[in-house]
């Protein structure tokens, strides 16, 4: 039936070949030797804290020193100020106001003219202030300074004794110095600080340190110097002196009382 043998064998292996199953792939192996990276972990930022700002503390301001009370001659005591005084403060009693003696005046007492004398003995400012005014010899205050000392300064015992009000100031006058005052206008003093020497100047007739206090508006100067009872004083200067002296603007007191307010052994 089939002639040829061997084209019949050649058929079934064809046949047997195609029915077989494809041998299976082998798995691709990966070598051993290659190391194993583990993946690096990208670190997060850390979170921002929100920081609510604290509000700053308001700083309680610092209140000014207060001035002391300082005796208005070198080496000599508060307490033994009124030894010193040859002619005392007296009001004003009448409308002409240049009468009385408006200040105290220290010296040296002695009966028979022969004893030390007060002339060159260094003048203290006897409270912290400022120089609003000065006169270099002319009448009646010779070589004078003022100083004025703000109510910020003042101690709370001499605000109530002379019942200062915030907008007023004391002003201290010191007259009859020995030289022209050197201290410059504005310019600040301390309580103790030296203002000059004891002299003769002016409308005085013996060495001798006249000092006023008055109480009156804050913040005032006298750029001019203050000359009275002299033809050759201008206007300026005879208006200021009879403002400081008589249109009551400023109040005049006994600085004695002063003293006596920090050494009660001062009264008299």
């Amino acid at each position: 039936m089939f002639p040829n043998k061997k084209i019949l064998f050649l058929l079934i292996l064809v046949l047997l070949a195609a029915c077989s199953p494809a041998p299976e792939a082998t798995p691709t192996q990966l070598p051993t030797d290659v190391p194993t990276v583990a993946p690096t972990a990208t670190p997060l930022p850390p979170p921002t804290e929100t920081t609510i700002p604290t509000p700053e503390a308001t700083a309680t301001p610092e209140p000014l020193p207060v001035s002391e009370v300082c005796t208005p001659l070198r080496d000599h005591e508060i307490a033994r100020l009124p030894e010193y005084v040859t002619n005392p403060y007296t009001e004003t009693l009448t409308s002409n106001k240049e009468q009385g003696h408006h200040g105290v005046d220290f010296a040296y007492l002695y009966k028979d003219g022969d004893g030390p004398v007060i002339e060159g003995v260094d003048i203290l400012s006897i409270m912290d202030g400022v120089v609003v005014s000065f006169t270099n010899n002319r009448e009646p205050y010779g070589n004078m300074i003022m100083i004025e000392t703000p109510y910020d300064l003042l101690p709370p015992e001499v605000i109530a004794f002379y019942e200062v009000q915030p907008s007023q100031s004391i002003y201290h006058l010191y007259a009859h110095l020995l030289d022209n005052p050197t201290l410059a206008m504005g310019q600040a003093v301390n309580c103790g600080d030296t203002l000059g020497q004891v002299g003769n100047t002016g409308n005085s007739g013996n060495p001798h340190l006249h000092l006023e206090t008055r109480v009156g508006p804050g913040g005032q100067s006298f750029p001019q110097q203050l000359v009275f009872y002299d033809t050759t004083a201008s206007p300026e200067q005879a208006a200021g002196y009879q403002r400081w002296r008589s249109s009551g603007e400023f109040v005049q007191y006994d600085p004695m009382l002063l003293f006596a307010l920090v050494s009660p052994e001062t009264e008299q």
